[in-house]
């Protein structure tokens, strides 16, 4: 498979750190140690999915202590590195940052109000046809857009696929092909509304354990998430779009054990968000938790840290109630059960720490099934929401 030049730099720093951690003993401590890949300002996003391995790595293989060390220029010494250190840090300006997660207090909520998208414009969606691709497409002609464009490498409908409005055009783009993305939007842009929004679903969901994950792999997975962005980005790179959204996924936020490649690669598209933002340009990313209706997880038994998982509705209303976010993390956890699965819960996870020896509780269940039932009721809603919606990892 050919490759740009942003998978494959992506691709041999994976393989170079899963090659290390192979042949590491079994209590051992490891450092990366990263130049302006992390953080708002990062100017090498690229390899920014190092957090989302790190975090996999402490999952996957707890007796290995795995740090991440982001530095402001390439001026590294090893007497930098003490072992009172959090896993996680960035030094900018001489200040020592590291990441924490935190729940939106609801206060900080922004109102749930209905998005508006320009009827006179349209929007790209790659992997359109996919179930999460096709769902956010069908909200989004909900909410106004003139014209949908649904990408997907065969160009074809998926079968059993429903299209709740007007009939959208399909259009076959490998988005981790730069020729493919250059016709496409030459196409779009000539015979069709003036494109005003891109939304990149496209992703492929390939689980291997760090012991047997091969290049082919690496490659594979991290093509349609970085290459595709990168290609997506470049080529409306002079259109005005007013939302660029990116579907991540929260093992960019916790990590996957026998997936650390596939929460690298999501944890790329964060890193690029912060990035577009810090130049001024629209950006979203949603880092999904497994949905319980559609997707790839549907009907399989939950992971025992998901309480009751992202119904359909929940996830329209999350959409609706971060759209002006830079990334925003949607999922149902039971804290409780899923802190764990740590040897040694992250400092990150540590505002979450007072759940560790709680007994379980139905209330995430209770208010799942309250949105569900309460579909008319705002406040239900909003309540609903509260519970859901955590911010993304941020620097404090």
């Amino acid at each position: 498979m050919q490759q740009s030049c942003h998978t494959t730099a992506a691709a041999l720093a994976l393989n170079s750190i899963v090659c290390v951690v192979r042949c590491l003993p079994g209590r051992a401590t490891l450092w990366l140690v990263s130049s302006m890949c992390g953080g708002p300002y990062s100017t090498q996003w690229v390899h920014g999915g190092l957090p989302g391995f790190v975090r996999s790595v402490q999952l996957e293989q707890p007796t290995l202590r795995c740090h991440w060390m982001d530095l402001e220029d390439c001026q590294f010494d090893v007497d930098m590195l003490l072992p009172d250190m959090p896993l996680e840090c960035a030094i900018r300006d001489n200040n020592l940052l590291s990441p924490m997660l935190c729940a939106l207090p609801p206060s900080t909520l922004p109102s749930i109000q209905s998005c508006c998208f320009s009827k006179n414009g349209s929007y790209v969606v790659s992997g359109g046809t996919g179930a999460l691709g096709l769902f956010f497409a069908n909200w989004m002609q909900q909410r106004g857009a003139g014209e949908l464009v649904l990408l997907s490498r065969s160009g074809k409908m998926t079968s059993g696929c429903e299209y709740q409005c007007k009939e959208p055009s399909v259009i076959a783009c490998d988005v981790s092909k730069q020729p493919s993305v250059v016709d496409t939007v030459a196409q779009v842009t000539a015979q069709m509304l003036p494109l005003d929004g891109v939304v990149h679903a496209a992703g492929i969901e390939l689980y291997a354990r760090l012991s047997d994950v091969t290049s082919s792999q690496i490659d594979q997975v991290l093509a349609p998430k970085v290459d595709g962005t990168c290609n997506l980005a470049n080529e409306t790179a002079n259109l005005s779009l007013e939302s660029f959204v990116v579907f991540s996924s929260t093992s960019a936020v916790f990590g996957l054990a026998g997936g650390a490649v596939y929460a690298a690669a999501n944890s790329c598209l964060d890193a690029w968000v912060q990035h577009r933002h810090a130049a001024g340009q629209c950006g979203i990313s949603y880092q999904w938790g497994a949905w319980t209706e559609i997707g790839m997880a549907a009907g399989l038994p939950n992971s025992g840290f998901v309480a009751g998982g992202v119904t359909n509705t929940i996830g329209q209303w999350a959409i609706e109630a971060v759209i002006g976010s830079g990334s925003s993390m949607i999922a149902d956890m039971s804290w409780h059960q899923f802190l764990t699965l740590y040897e040694r819960v992250p400092d990150y996870l540590s505002a979450f720490l007072n759940h560790l020896h709680q007994v379980s509780s139905d209330t995430d269940t209770e208010f799942v099934q309250a949105l569900t039932i309460s579909i008319g009721d705002s406040t239900a809603q909003r309540a609903a929401l509260e519970s859901m919606v955590l911010s993304q990892v941020h620097e404090a």
